[in-house]
Formats: C-alpha cells, sequence, structure tokens
C-alpha cells in the first residue's frame, strides 16, 4: 500500500549523533580557593578554581579532580568562597562564581557519598550584569554578596531573599572596577581603574558612598587586601601599668604598572561603629579613607594579580602576587608606649606607630620568584609552636599550578624569620617549590590555529603562535600531554602528521615547513635555515607519501617524506616532488583521494588540478575553476572520501557543496558567521563545519539538511580534524581548549515537518535581531545585517552593471546607449545610487575581489572629479571592512587605495580655500553694508542727498 502525502512528509530521516566526550588543555582561572574539610587525621585539602565552564575541585593529596560543576555556556571569570567562622557549624560551603557574560552562580559544597564527600548544587542565579564579573566579596556572615563588573557596576546581593537578591546597585564607579571588599557587615570598599577608593555605608542607604579617595595608581587599582590591626597602647595611670587596645582598618592597594603599593586607612562611618562592639579610636564622623604610606616591593616590576591575608596572631603574612613571583610581608601588631610627659591623645599615638605595620625583612629576605608569569595565588598560613610554615598555590600563565612551602621559625620579638638549610656545604632559605602534575592542565597560552590526528587515531597535535603540543589520544591517559615544543621565531600556521605518525610537518607565517621527531620531540628538518616558500604557509595537507603545501608566494608544492642519512645518524627529510603556480595568493588546500588538488586563491576562485606524469616527473594541470558563490576567499576545504564532493567554508558564512567534476555549486549552506575549517566525516556524505559562532554544525551532504548542531566553545573554533573511522571530531580555537566529540548510538530524528519548523525559528530569530537595525549588547549597539531578497538582488544588479562598465571601457564604446549618456565612472555611480543605504553593506560584503579593484578605480574617478566625493569615500570605508586583508596583500588595490587618498586630500584642501574665499567675501560685504548704514545714520531724517 503506497503512502499518501501527509505520510510521506512524515517518514523520519534518521542520523547518529555526536556528543562532547572530553576536552583538555583547558585554563584555569587566576583566583583559587583553598577549601579544607574534616578536622584532625580526616582532614582533607582541596583546590577550587575555574577552567572555562567548569568549576572544578581538586585533591590536593592525590592531585586529582574530585568534583566539578558546570551549567550553560558561559566562561567562569572569578571564584570566591565563604566558610562559616564556626567548624562545627551545619553551614555548608557557599561559592559564588561570576562569568563573563554577567551571571553570577551559587553553588553549595554539600556532603555526598562520593569519594571526596561532597559535590557542586547550584543554589541562585543571578543575572543583573551586563558585562564580565570582575571581583565578588561575602559578607563575614555570609548573608549578602558584593558583585562588580566591566562596565563599573557594583551590586549588594541578598543572599537570604532569593526571589528578590538584587538590594542596592552602587553607583559612582567610571571604569572597570577590579576590587569589591566588605571592610565591616555594613561597610564596603571598592577600587576601580579611575583610580579611586569608593566607602559605602549600607547600614543607613545602601546606594550611600560616604569617603572617595583618589590615589596615586596612575594605571587604577586593581588588586587590594583589607585587613585589620589591633594596636597596644602601655601607659601608667597611678603607678599602675595600664593596656588599651584599640583597632583600626586598613586596605593595601596595587597596581598594574606601579611597583610600590600603598597603605591606606579606613576609618568607618558612625554607623558602622555602633554596629561594632570594639574600641576604635577613629572620631566620629560619616568615614574616609587616608593616605599612610607607600610599601615598597622587593619584586621590580610586574602587575599585581592577587593580594591576601593569611594565617593569624605574630604569623600573620600578606602575600603580593605580581606577575613574575611572589612578596610575602608580615604584619605587625603594633606596641606603644606613652611616656610619663606625653598628653597626647591616643589617635595621634596610633598615627606614628602605623609606618611599624607592615615588617619588610621578610619580604627583603625571601623573594619567591618564578621563571613563568603568574595568574593568582592561594596562600594559607599554619602556626604550631614556635614554627610556622606558609604554603602558596600559584596559579601560572602555562595553565600549571605550583605549591611553593616556606619554613618560618618566630623569634623572642615576635617576629617571623625565614629558616636556612645547610645544602651542599652551603646555606639557603628554608623553602620547597613543587609542580602539582595533576592540577597542571597544560594548555595553549594563545589561540589554537591547528589541529592534526596522527593516522593511527592515537596521538594529536595543535600549535599556537608559537608552541606545538602533542596529546595522548589513548584509552589510557586521555587528554594528557605527551610533550610541547617552543619555536624561539616564526610563527605556527598550521600541522599535519606523516602517514607512519612518527614526525609532525609545522607551517610558518615566514615561510619555513619543518618536520618534528613526535618521539623526541627535535627538529629533523630542515637543519639549516632554509624555507621552503617566500611566503606565509596558508595550508598543509597530508597525502599518502607526504605533504602538499600552499603558500601565499603563489606557488603549490609537493613534500615527500624520506629517509636520510646525517652524520652518521639516520633521520627523516622532506624532499620536493613538484610544484604548481597560481596567479594569486593560496588561502587553502584539499587533496582527494584520487589524487586531484583543490587550491583556493585570495580572488574567491578555487581551481581544481590534477597530476600527470610524463617521461618519469609528475606535474600538475589545471581542469576547471570553480567561482560565482563565494564572495570572500575560501578558508577551509575537504573532499569526500570517495572524491565526489568538495565542500567549501569562507567569511561570507557559506559552507558550499560542489560537484568537482563539473565546477557546478550543488547546495550552500549558510552559518551565523564566518566559517573557518570543514570536514567531511570519512566514509560518508556528511560535512562538519565550524567558525565565528563557536558551534559545530554537521550537515547531510545528500539531502540538504542541518542535522544537528554542537555547543562547547566559548570563541570562535580556527581548526578541526576528524578521525579515520569518521567517529571522533576534534575541534580547537581562541578559547584554547581541545575537544573531543564521539558518535553515540543514540539517534537524531528530524522529519520534515521539523525542518521546516527549524527553518521558521532561524528566520524569525533573525528577524528579531534586526528590528530597527539595531541590538542591545551591553551599553552598546551592534549593526545586524540580514540578507534579504532585494539586497541580494540589488548585488547581482550591482556587479552586473561593473562588468558592464569594464566592458565599455575594454573596448571603447563611449556611446553605448547602455551608458545612459554617462561615463562608465558615472554610470556606476548612477547604480549605487538606486541602491537603498539600508542594502548597501550587503551589496559591498558579497562583491567579489576582481570587481572591487574595478570600483576602486571608478572611486578615484568620481574624487578627481569632485562630484563624488563623499559617497566615494564611504563606499571605500565599507570594502575596507570586507576585503582588507585582500587589499593588503594587492599591489593594485594598494596603490588604487593611495591614490584615492591623495585625491580626496586634494579636494578637501580645495574645499577648504572655497570655503575661506567665501567666508572673506561675506565678511568684506557685512563691512561694506555697515559703512553704507552709518553713512545713512550721518545725514540723518529729513536731510537727504540732492540729486
Amino acid at each position: 500500500m503506497g503512502l499518501n502525502l501527509r505520510e510521506r512528509e512524515m517518514v523520519a530521516r534518521q542520523y547518529l549523533s555526536f556528543a562532547q566526550e572530553d576536552e583538555f588543555g583547558v585554563v584555569s582561572s587566576s583566583n583559587p580557593c583553598l577549601y579544607t574539610r574534616g578536622e584532625g587525621k580526616a582532614k582533607k585539602s582541596f583546590l577550587v578554581t575555574g577552567a572555562l565552564k567548569k568549576l572544578i575541585a581538586w585533591d590536593l593529596q592525590t592531585s586529582t579532580e574530585v568534583a566539578s560543576f558546570s551549567e550553560g555556556r558561559e566562561t567562569v571569570s572569578i571564584v570566591r568562597m565563604w566558610l562559616p567562622s564556626d567548624p562545627k557549624s551545619d553551614s555548608n560551603a557557599l561559592f559564588a562564581v561570576g562569568y563573563d557574560r554577567g551571571t553570577i552562580r551559587m553553588v553549595e559544597a554539600t556532603p555526598s557519598d562520593n569519594a571526596c564527600g561532597f559535590c557542586f548544587e547550584e543554589r541562585h542565579l543571578f543575572s543583573m550584569h551586563v558585562s564580565r564579573v570582575l571581583d565578588l566579596a561575602f559578607s563575614p556572615d555570609g548573608t549578602r554578596l558584593v558583585s562588580a563588573s566591566m562596565n563599573g557596576d557594583i551590586i549588594l546581593w541578598d543572599l537570604g531573599n532569593p526571589d528578590q537578591p538584587g538590594q542596592a546597585r552602587l553607583v559612582g564607579h567610571t571604569d572597570k572596577v577590579h576590587v569589591v571588599r566588605f571592610v565591616t557587615p555594613t561597610t564596603i570598599l571598592s577600587g576601580s581603574r579611575d583610580r579611586a577608593l569608593k566607602l559605602w555605608d549600607i547600614a543607613v542607604q545602601p546606594e550611600r558612598c560616604v569617603a572617595t579617595k583618589a590615589t596615586v595608581h596612575m594605571s587604577g587599582v586593581t588588586a587590594a587586601a583589607v585587613f585589620t590591626a589591633r594596636f597596644t597602647v602601655n601607659s601608667k595611670r597611678g603607678g599602675k601599668d595600664v593596656q588599651t587596645h584599640h583597632t583600626r582598618h586598613y586596605v593595601l592597594t596595587g597596581s598594574e604598572t606601579d611597583r610600590d603599593l600603598q597603605l591606606h586607612r579606613i576609618e568607618l562611618p558612625a554607623s558602622a561603629k555602633r554596629a561594632r562592639s570594639t574600641l576604635d579610636d577613629a572620631p566620629e564622623r560619616a568615614g574616609a579613607i587616608v593616605d599612610v604610606m607607600p610599601v615598597p616591593c622587593t619584586l621590580s616590576s610586574g602587575r599585581v594579580v592577587a593580594m591576601a591575608v593569611s594565617g593569624a596572631g605574630p604569623a600573620t603574612l600578606l602575600s603580593v602576587t605580581r606577575e613574575q613571583g611572589l612578596d610575602l610581608l608580615q604584619l605587625v601588631d603594633p606596641k606603644v608606649t606613652r611616656r610619663p610627659d606625653d598628653a597626647r591623645p591616643d589617635s595621634e599615638l596610633l598615627d606614628e606607630a602605623e609606618a611599624g605595620l607592615i615588617d619588610p625583612a621578610p619580604g627583603r629576605r625571601l623573594k619567591l620568584e618564578t621563571r613563568e608569569k603568574l595568574n593568582g595565588a592561594a596562600t594559607t598560613m599554619v602556626m604550631r609552636h614556635q614554627r610556622a610554615t606558609a604554603t602558596a598555590y600559584l596559579a601560572t600563565d602555562r595553565n600549571s599550578v605550583t605549591r611553593t612551602t616556606v619554613h618560618f621559625k618566630i623569634t623572642k620579638n615576635q617576629r617571623l624569620q625565614v629558616e636556612e638549610v645547610e645544602e651542599d656545604g652551603d646555606r639557603r632559605l628554608d623553602f620547597e617549590e613543587t609542580d602539582l602534575d595533576g592540577l597542571s592542565r597544560q594548555g595553549h597560552r594563545a589561540t589554537i590555529s591547528g589541529v592534526a590526528v596522527a593516522p593511527q587515531g592515537t596521538l594529536a597535535a595543535t600549535i599556537s603562535a608559537r608552541e606545538l603540543r602533542l596529546w595522548s589520544l589513548g584509552d589510557t591517559g586521555l587528554g594528557r600531554l605527551r610533550g610541547t615544543v617552543s619555536f624561539s621565531s616564526g610563527k605556527a600556521l598550521n600541522v599535519a602528521f606523516t602517514p607512519d605518525s612518527s614526525h609532525v610537518a609545522v607551517g610558518f607565517e615566514e615561510g619555513h615547513v619543518r618536520l618534528v621527531s613526535a618521539a623526541t620531540l627535535d627538529t629533523v628538518w630542515p637543519l639549516d635555515d632554509g624555507k621552503a616558500h617566500n611566503g606565509r604557509v596558508s595550508s598543509l595537507v597530508p597525502t599518502a607519501d607526504g605533504f602538499v603545501s600552499g603558500s601565499a608566494d603563489n606557488s603549490v608544492r609537493k613534500w615527500v617524506v624520506e629517509r636520510r642519512v646525517h652524520k652518521g645518524v639516520e633521520t627523516h627529510g622532506l624532499a620536493l616532488a613538484w610544484e604548481y603556480r597560481v596567479t594569486d595568493p593560496v588561502t587553502a588546500l584539499a587533496v582527494s583521494s584520487r589524487g586531484a588538488v583543490a587550491i583556493a586563491l585570495l580572488d574567491g576562485t578555487v581551481r581544481i588540478a590534477a597530476p600527470v606524469e610524463e617521461d618519469g616527473v609528475t606535474s600538475l594541470q589545471p581542469r576547471l575553476t570553480l567561482y560565482g558563490r563565494q564572495t570572500t576567499p575560501v578558508q577551509a576545504m575537504d573532499y569526500s572520501s570517495d572524491g565526489d564532493l568538495l565542500a567549501t567554508g569562507s567569511q561570507d558564512r557559506r559552507v558550499n557543496l560542489w560537484d568537482p567534476r563539473t565546477g557546478e555549486c550543488l547546495k550552500s549552506f549558510n552559518a551565523l558567521k564566518a566559517v573557518f575549517a570543514v570536514c567531511f566525516l570519512p566514509g560518508t556524505h556528511h560535512v562538519a563545519s565550524a567558525g565565528g559562532e563557536g558551534v559545530l554544525r554537521l550537515w547531510d551532504a545528500d539531502g540538504f539538511t542541518e542535522y544537528q548542531r554542537l555547543y562547547g566553545h566559548d570563541a570562535p573554533v580556527r581548526a578541526m580534524t576528524v578521525l579515520h573511522t569518521g567517529r571522533v571530531v576534534v575541534t580547537a580555537g581562541e578559547d584554547r581548549s581541545i575537544r573531543l566529540w564521539v558518535e553515540s548510538e543514540t539517534p537524531v530524528v528530524l522529519d520534515d515537518l521539523r525542518l521546516e519548523q527549524q527553518a521558521l525559528e532561524e528566520e524569525e530569530e533573525m528577524r528579531k535581531r534586526a528590528v530597527g537595525g539595531l541590538r542591545a549588547v551591553g551599553q552598546f549597539a551592534a549593526r545586524v545585517r540580514v540578507d534579504n531578497i532585494s539586497s541580494l538582488d540589488a548585488s547581482d544588479i550591482f556587479q552586473e552593471s561593473i562588468q558592464q562598465a569594464d566592458a565599455l571601457v575594454a573596448s571603447g564604446d563611449m556611446d553605448s546607449p547602455i551608458l545612459l549618456g554617462r561615463s562608465p565612472a558615472g554610470y556606476v555611480r548612477f547604480r549605487w545610487d538606486q541602491i537603498t543605504p539600508a542594502n548597501r553593506e550587503t551589496v559591498i560584503s558579497h562583491l567579489p575581489l576582481g570587481l572591487a579593484t574595478s570600483v576602486l578605480q571608478y572611486v578615484l574617478d568620481w574624487v578627481r572629479a569632485g562630484s563624488g566625493v563623499e559617497p566615494g569615500l564611504v563606499m571605500v570605508l565599507m570594502m575596507l571592512q570586507h576585503h582588507q586583508e585582500q587589499f593588503r596583500l594587492n599591489d593594485d588595490t594598494r596603490k588604487l587605495l593611495n591614490d584615492i587618498q591623495k585625491a580626496g586630500r586634494a579636494q578637501l584642501a580645495r574645499r577648504r580655500e572655497t570655503v575661506g574665499v567665501n567666508v572673506a567675501g561675506l565678511r568684506a560685504m557685512h563691512a561694506i553694508s555697515r559703512t553704507r548704514v552709518a553713512e545713512k545714520e550721518a545725514v540723518g531724517p529729513g536731510k537727504r542727498k540732492a540729486r
């Protein structure tokens, strides 16, 4: 029995779905928190930090990840922790997690039956910020939270009222707020890039700023530590020794550029003092921030990334983490002795004693410098008898964590002194530095521009600007770093494995192709400074016996891997097999299983060539050219396993499917942003694409259907590859993470009606984004362009007009009726004026590079004639937004742009002269008019001159 039309519409298309299996190379955040649970022998310590979208907890005893929390698609920017003051309290640890898009999640460490004894559970979600969260702080009792963001907003949250958590918005700073701290439960201190420290009294009125202090930091306040000092004044009254205790609050501030720190005293407002049961000698006033003194540091330079106070009593340390090391300063509770004849008030005595608050001796004697730049630190201080041990967990720029332990002894005058140990007859300071391998999720420090998987499928290679990293992809040790190669010079662009997986080839910006051993990580070729190309190596594609490389020097070269003997040692090298010259710089390459080579050029075309052997010499012979569909150069290409299809991706947001035998474009898929990587899944006609939107899309090339979108990356994806089995996709990009997507047994079912609904939803989304031409992004607005039918028709008409004008210029037929009595430049100007302003950006974005050169020539004619200076320069600016890289690499377009610039300046100079002459004429006419009026007034009424 046949199916009717409705039943045929409901027939399902079924695909196997992909899901993220793992991620590695993850960058840790800059502020790890030290979390301790239990007492005595059951005490365990954990390091809680952010890693991209995840909140992770590491067991410091076993160096393993024991708990994690991930929600949403945002990247963690900062983590703060609150612990109950009473260890026996039933309250659990609470973590405030700030994200780069402005949201804040409250995560609780709840008891669990797992090995670590706890798990992370989300409690609240706050989303009033519109930009990256830079700092968070809990009140001492954990009932309030204050947050600061990149746009200068400070928000006070009431954690006891989750239904209406936003209690107040503290407005006053004019730049990024990097520091917020609770001084007391009712007083908040904030520091900003605007160089100001502000004190807020939230007891009376939450939005009330009671004091503002301009600091000496030229680059603003980027780090701070708030602490309390207890002063003791010894005096004699009636022959008896009397001690008076006073408490004062201080903040130590640092910045990105200043070497020295600055110490300030915080004088609390009256409401805060009434709420505290302490003897504070500060006068009754609204509150103030007073400069005390600069505090020198032993480290000469480097941005201050973190400051913290740890320990208690005499073993209280202030740790200052700079990019290149750690400063340890002891905080001292000063003691003042009043002379019998001294009648000054205690406040004046305390002002003199403030200079002894920070003992610089440990800082001068102990300077912990690190080999790598630091992102942050978590410091703890433990005192036993007359010994103290400080442990700092330093997060380095290489995404590892180093544990540094310093041993002190407490002297008789209650000062800390670093102990010394004897080693090989020499005495050195007693401190230990250990790399925590389990915490070292070693990732790239820059955008990952290339990724490759060995043919055997057990090894992956990734590259950034100056680094090559090898990762294990086996069942054991998935994502484990196998080794790193640093390049002292050159910028790495792409990477590929040799057919036997023994070596890795790396292409560079300067034209080098280097062969690196996967076993020893040594560069085995070239042995000298010779270059494989005279321009940037834009593409490197593996073949059955070597590689094919494409370059900006307008050449494509085939390299064969061969064994060589160098100084009696057998090694590998590359030998040039053939070279093929093209007319423009190469932007991408693809090699089919049949040996055909697809070459993408800077002019937007794709050339198909096939190898031909004559007299034992192999060369490439051109077959056909693909053009007309993409308006910008192709960034990525790939052949299907059977060689029947070719997929291309470009910055015009299109994935095009071609028949490489006929040159016909079969289908164009549209992404939301530029496409940087495309790959066919081996053995299928399914295409994976990724790019500027950070989304992995899967397309069915036979059914012309997008059947899955995979979210995970937080930034554009720059590189992608597929294992030979077709079941694993590896992606990497600007967020510096490497992600594995594995095919599962779960099917994805899309019926025709669902596909239609998906298309309607996308159309509705684009329509909403285009309303009014603007969409709000934080406090800014970004223009959204939607390619509608009218804009695409205008693009085709304008391109046809340019081609007609070019043909008439070439033939010299200036009297053609096509020109409507105008010159070719005037005809193009006429067609441009007919395009509505709303469609002009789309028309320029779809303009091929070949026609763009002609348009620049016509614009030059407009500017020289003086009739089209404004529209011509506006058109040039639009073209630069879409074709800047192509213009920069093309000598003809660079010359035309220079000529347009000179002609535009000349026209503006003439206009200034014309305006000047006109103004001078107007002034002269005004003077003559005033003279005539004066003459008439001198004659007077009734006394006219005789004729």
